[in-house]
């Protein structure tokens, strides 16, 4: 499953809403979390709402 536009994530919050269900969302601390999200949604075939925590994002930064 790719990685949603901007677009494509508005489109997926207005039909959950339109049909009365939520989207699962997943806060990831670490790579390893990131991993098993994802690992996760692929063998599901289901999206998934992927948040970084704060210092998730700052290692990242980082490593650049």
């Amino acid at each position: 499953m790719p990685i949603a536009t901007p677009q494509t994530y508005a489109k997926m919050l207005d039909r959950a809403k339109e049909h009365g269900f939520a989207h699962l969302a997943i806060s990831v601390t670490s790579s390893q979390t990131l991993n098993a999200a994802l690992r996760g949604a692929i063998a599901r075939m289901a999206a998934r709402v992927v948040h970084a925590c704060e210092d998730l994002l700052s290692a990242g930064q980082q490593l650049r």
